[in-house]
């Protein structure tokens, strides 16, 4: 087989690869698959046995615009994914290089385009799968950049000859091999067994924000004068694991710090410095709740470096897993970490993301545990306005419930949302927000309904943290953003614990509605990358090789229901595999023995070969690069007026050994003799 059709049948097995790990890895149209293989098989035939290619340049070029306009009326007036067009794009530009004339240009579009399925497949899936796709085209990879060169150097002679030499196969695929097992092996190596690392190393403190985060507080203070500015900086992205979206609540409250005490203007932990700590369990778990164990809802958490060593959680946490250190540490049920971060941090929650049933909080009665009557239960000092108009929600004929909610539809219903804050008067923040301007933000809302509901002895605490939070369907995740930060209320419910409200009305966070095609693809990518390759981590080693333990061991048991799956995709995988290995069968089968045959020969004539022309050099003949070595010969000829003809000599054998494909040792021992008198020549000359 000639150079130019083995390098053919290699960037055609790079783009069947990078294929295949793409519809194995997604969703496909099994008449594209179709399509894609006969195409691509096609355009290996006649490579192989015709040389004929079926479109001209004109007509792939026109192909290729019509495609853009296409994706692009898909993209732009359908509404369609960026990321999932982008896909086809790749596949149908592909097929159009398949139809068209291959020079060299156009075999290295093939293998980048080929390159790009392989980054799609890397987007749409996380299956171990996939790393069987990536070590089979490295190691293409690396043989098809061995025939490059060699494709190159024979294509670029200047003497007119048209033939397409001989090469060792043998050597190629033994280093091939070679550099693609120390590639692979170092690199499995490293991304598994070494420790994780994290630093500023390519960040200047120039760029680092002194405070990180303006949206989440750990302390509230109200009576601040101004416009609150929307800050749309990332706080942490959270995808659940075992829950769809349909599954979830429809509003998520993102739980930070629970604030119990109030001084008139601030909000503040008084045990704050009595925080008890939370051991690590033998499974690396901090268990909060043991008695909650049913429909938990399981989220993995990619945390920004904002400015608070607060943990979040949806709703109600009762664990936390995968933190880098020991302990945990909690007071009013806020969860604080034991480290400093200046870089993301990765961890699980699991949270009780239930709500009762008002029926059921209507049945409670005021049996308050003295611990939270203590705590959460005792009045504020407020003015008497407060007061007196905190007493005009007591009824004796409702129970604690009713009460509640009477607070919480009093203050949605007869006050407004506003984030610009103007000083009306001397009066305290609540009193002016309750009984002046009646409008404030979300903190004044809550601040209203905590202190009502303290005045009437019903426990209750102000909490902070982030509402709702933009969900991306591309990746099936929640955007956290500054902008997010909200405040809301828990009161205690004997039987029940604490219980979510919510008296701010309207969408606090509507400052955002979500992302559209183009940003919604560009953030996932973003975060595919900071989860899998920046945030990667020891944890996640350890289920890669766990996930890897557990396939093998069931492998034997799953393998015969496997086959039996009606997966269109996987047989034609198998299909496409099987007749690829004919097809390099055949082709190399009867090529192997003659080359390792004239191996030995061919290596010694381009040594010897390569000290004449070092000989050659001594007399101030350079043989440049991309000078074929009959131009190199006819140009000392040319010049030492027939002084050298040796070296001629030396030249045409050489060739004749190099590209016969015939071992002749006779032939061999001519050059050798050739080389000898040169090399005497030289000598007396000097």
């Amino acid at each position: 087989m000639d150079i130019r059709k083995t390098l053919s049948l290699f960037t055609h097995l790079l783009a069947l690869t990078g294929y295949l790990s793409l519809i194995l890895s997604s969703s496909s149209d099994t008449a594209l698959i179709l399509i894609y293989l006969t195409v691509l098989f096609g355009s290996l035939y006649f490579d192989f046995f015709k040389n004929k290619y079926l479109l001209n340049k004109f007509y792939c070029n026109a192909l290729a615009v019509l495609l853009l306009i296409f994706l692009g009326v898909r993209v732009f007036l359908f509404n369609e994914e960026l990321i999932v067009v982008l896909i086809y794009f790749i596949v149908y530009i592909q097929l159009i290089k398949f139809l068209g004339k291959k020079e060299s240009k156009d075999y290295e579009q093939i293998v980048l385009i080929s390159f790009f399925q392989l980054l799609a497949g890397a987007v749409t899936t996380t299956k171990l799968f996939y790393g069987i796709f990536l070590v089979v085209f490295i190691l293409f990879s690396v043989i098809t950049i061995f025939l490059f060169n060699i494709y190159n150097e024979q294509y670029g002679i200047k003497d007119g000859v048209k033939k397409d030499p001989k090469f060792n196969y043998r050597t190629l695929f033994s280093s091939g091999t070679v550099i693609w097992l120390s590639v692979v092996v170092l690199s499995l190596s490293v991304f598994l067994l070494m420790p994780r690392f994290k630093g500023n190393f390519l960040t200047s403190s120039l760029l680092n924000k002194q405070k990180l985060s303006t949206g989440f507080n750990d302390e509230i203070e109200l009576g601040q004068v101004g416009e609150i500015k929307k800050d749309s900086s990332p706080v942490m992205r959270v995808k659940f694991l075992n829950k769809s979206k349909a599954e979830l609540p429809e509003i998520i409250y993102w739980r930070g710090v629970a604030l119990d005490y109030f001084d008139g203007k601030l909000w503040t932990q008084r045990f704050k410095n009595q925080k008890s700590r939370i051991a690590k369990n033998y499974d690396g778990l901090f268990i909060i709740d043991k008695s909650k164990k049913d429909d938990i809802a399981i989220q993995e958490i990619v945390a920004e470096p904002i400015d608070t060593d607060v943990l979040f959680a949806a709703n109600s946490p009762v664990a936390f897993g995968e933190l880098p250190f020991r302990s945990l540490y909690t007071v009013n049920n806020s969860y604080y970490h034991s480290g400093h971060f200046t870089n993301n941090i990765k961890y699980l929650a699991f949270s009780d993301i239930n709500y009762p049933d008002s029926s059921e909080l209507e049945k409670n009665n005021k049996n308050y545990p003295d611990d939270i009557i203590l705590k959460y239960a005792g009045p504020f000092a407020v003015s008497p306005d407060i007061e007196e108009f905190s007493y005009s929600f007591h009824d004796e004929n409702l129970n604690q419930y009713q009460i509640v909610k009477s607070v919480e539809q009093y203050l949605k219903n007869n006050l407004s949302y506003t984030r610009v804050l103007e000083n009306s008067g001397d009066s305290p923040p609540l009193d002016q927000f309750l009984f002046e301007g009646k409008q404030g933000h979300c903190e004044y809302f809550a601040t209203a309904m905590t202190v009502i509901l303290r005045k009437m002895e019903i426990p209750s605490r102000l909490v902070t943290g982030f509402i709702g939070g933009e969900y991306n369907r591309i990746g099936e995740y929640y955007l956290i953003r500054e902008s997010d930060a909200h405040a809301w209320v828990e009161v205690f419910f004997p039987g029940s614990g604490w219980v979510t409200f919510d008296p701010t009305p309207g969408n606090d966070t509507d400052f955002y509605t979500g992302f559209n095609v183009l940003t919604g693809s560009l953030e996932y990518l973003r975060y595919r990358w900071n989860r899998y390759v920046v945030d990667y981590g020891v944890n996640d080693q350890r289920r890669l090789l766990k996930n890897i333990s557990n396939r093998s061991a069931k492998f034997n048991f799953n393998l015969s229901s496997k086959l039996k799956l009606n997966n269109p995709r996987l047989y034609f995988a198998v299909m496409a595999l099987i007749l690829l290995l004919i097809i390099i069968y055949y082709s190399f089968k009867n090529k192997i023995p003659s080359l390792i045959k004239r191996e030995a020969n061919s290596s010694q004539a381009s040594a010897t070969y390569k000290k004449s022309v070092k000989l050659m050099k001594k007399k101030g003949f350079i043989k440049g690069p991309g000078i074929t070595s009959k131009e190199f010969a006819e140009y000392i000829e040319s010049n030492d007026t027939g002084k050298y003809k040796e070296f001629s000599i030396i030249t045409n054998i050489y060739n004749r050994i190099k590209f016969s494909g015939v071992e002749d040792k006779k032939l061999y021992e001519k050059l050798k003799a050739s080389y000898n008198r040169l090399k005497r020549q030289l000598q007396k000359e000097q």
